[in-house]
Parts: C-alpha cells; structure tokens; sequence
C-alpha cells in the first residue's frame, strides 16, 4: 500500500468516526464527501494539503495540546491556503463536545496521520 492510499484510507477513517460521533452535523458530512472526492480524483492532493495546512504543528500534536488548537486564530492559514483542516472539519467546535476517550482517539488518529504525511515527498 502506498502513503498516499494509506493516508487516505486513514483520514476517511477518522471522518468516519467523527460521522459516527455527530450523525446530525452535515458540515462534517459534507467535508467527509468532499475530501472522498478528491482522493478519488487527486489522491496525493490530502496529504499535499496537510502537509502544508496541519504538519507546521506537529510539536503540539505530539503534546496533545488541545489548548493551542482552540485558542489558535487560523486566520492566517486560510487566507494562505483558502480555508484550514482544522477549521473545515470544525474540530474547535466539536471539541468540546467528546468524552475524554474521542479526544485522545482524535489525538492518536492526527499523529498517525502526521507520521504518514512526514513520509510523503
């Protein structure tokens, strides 16, 4: 399996999950279908993207610091790169609304993703 189908696969795992946490939320919904279809289209363009929009943060996905993310103001990412991972999948929003245990997965699911985005060149 290459990186960027393995990047994918995870990825559309971890919106999978966040679908299952919040059926009702269809912002989510629709970023879920949308980054399904550009793996279908431009499969490296996912992790491309995170490389560029999420890998400058790695130290603090490392640390689990959930506090950076929510205090964070991406408004210099988005009008960088037209609109922000974290800030897309309303992972601010949603935050505060899992158990413990979502939030670790979350952390677990962001540094798997981050190591495979690393191996990518």
């Amino acid at each position: 399996m290459s990186i960027v189908t393995a990047f994918n696969s995870l990825l559309d795992q971890f919106m999978t999950e966040l679908s299952r946490l919040f059926p009702g939320d269809n912002q989510l919904r629709t970023y879920h279908t949308f980054a399904n279809g550009m793996a279908a289209v431009h499969p490296a363009s996912l992790i491309r993207y995170f490389r560029a929009t999420v890998l400058p943060y790695k130290s603090q996905i490392e640390a689990r610091d959930a506090q950076f993310f929510l205090r964070k103001d991406y408004t210099e990412e988005m009008a960088a790169h037209g609109t922000d991972v974290i800030e897309s999948m309303r992972l601010k929003d949603l935050w505060c609304s899992m158990s413990d245990q979502s939030k670790q997965t979350s952390f677990e699911y962001l540094h798997k993703l981050v190591s495979l985005a690393e191996l990518h060149t």
